[in-house]
């Protein structure tokens, strides 16, 4: 489906209120290409490459997500030592869907309800001793494999102990096994593997998940890859690959490993057939095209074929863990962003006034 997301509030730029520079401010616009359950595929132009990797950057660390951060361990009988365990338990993913029925909010996003910012507070902004449903949630684990066990499982010598064991306690949280369906479907586990049991050995422990961000620990992170590319400009100069033999423009196609050309054998403009461009957004500027033309014409000062960058247009690719949808993790990295932009703003004018001030009302 194709969609299109602006930023909140005011245009996202990032000299809309600098003075003396009114003639730079942009209006970013991005439009989704794709979206899958675990993938996104946007392009965000009208901008620089500042703003994109800006973008880039906040997704991948500045995202608010639910993590297991803290493990009580009552029983632990198995191989693997604590701390293992709860590295583990750490890095599976928390989804928390909205209920219908509106619960009750205590983050400091109140311009989405839905959104995850807004069901909690961070725990250092909270005002309990601990941990409470304010500010986290509360998972349970309780698995133990006994030496006499179901008649379906006698011949099993170990029991994997998966994210399905996870109970949570807040009906709105609930562990991401998989990522996608495919996963789902091919995976010959239940969920994401935590530790092997032996008979006789058991695993009790309660688990604490709170809002982070992968500035803190990468656990917090919602997004698996994040990428952006410049839109690639591809041009040909027909009149000149018009002289050129069959045989030189099929070299001209298959020097390409990203196979961005194609070609005609029978075309009415050329009788050595015709050059085509096929895939224009699997350039990766390699630039094995430019350099074969150039032998082919023996000079590097030639222009049959023309590869340059578009640097206001920028094709993302953003896989995401389970913490959050695709399209989630953009719009909430461009409030994040679009926040940081607008404190900036305050401060810069805030700066200026008292400037004004000590200048006795001339400001340079």
């Amino acid at each position: 489906r194709d969609r299109s997301l602006r930023s909140p509030g005011r245009p996202l730029s990032s000299t809309a209120a600098l003075p003396g520079m009114a003639g730079f401010t942009r209006n970013p616009q991005i439009e989704i290409r794709g979206l899958t359950e675990d993938h996104i595929e946007f392009v965000l132009s009208d901008t620089d490459i500042s703003v994109a990797n800006a973008l880039r950057r906040v997704m991948i660390a500045e995202v608010s997500t639910l993590a297991i951060d803290r493990v009580i361990v009552h029983k632990n009988t198995s191989v693997l030592t604590d701390e293992f365990i709860a590295h583990r338990l750490g890095l599976i993913p928390l989804r928390y869907r909205p209920p219908r029925d509106g619960r009750q909010s205590f983050g400091a996003d109140a311009s989405d309800p839905d959104s995850l910012r807004n069901r909690f507070m961070e725990s250092h902004n909270c005002d309990c001793d601990d941990h409470c449903m304010k500010c986290s949630v509360l998972l349970e684990l309780n698995v133990s494999f006994a030496v006499e066990e179901e008649e379906d499982l006698e011949d099993e010598r170990t029991r994997l102990v998966t994210s399905k064991d996870l109970e949570c306690q807040d009906p709105d949280v609930k562990p991401m096994h998989f990522s996608n369906e495919f996963e789902r479907t091919n995976s010959q586990d239940q969920g994401i593997s935590i530790v092997k049991l032996a008979r006789g050995q058991e695993l009790k422990v309660t688990c604490i998940a709170i809002l982070g961000i992968a500035k803190q620990h990468a656990k917090w992170s919602p997004v698996s890859a994040c990428s952006y590319k410049f839109d690639p400009i591809v041009e040909l100069n027909q009149p000149a690959l018009d002289a050129l033999s069959a045989e030189q423009k099929r070299s001209i196609r298959d020097c390409c490993p990203a196979k961005v050309f194609g070609f005609e054998e029978e075309s009415p403009s050329s009788e050595t057939g015709h050059l085509t461009i096929q895939n224009r957004e699997k350039c990766m500027y390699c630039e094995e095209c430019v350099k074969r033309s150039g032998e082919i014409l023996d000079r590097l000062d030639q222009d049959l074929v023309s590869i340059q960058k578009d640097e206001q247009r920028f094709i993302f690719n953003v896989e995401t863990s389970g913490s959050l949808a695709p399209d989630e993790v953009v719009q909430e990295a461009i409030k994040v962003l679009t926040e940081k932009l607008t404190k900036l703003t305050g401060e810069v004018t805030e700066l200026r006034e008292e400037q004004y001030q000590e200048q006795g009302g001339m400001v340079s």
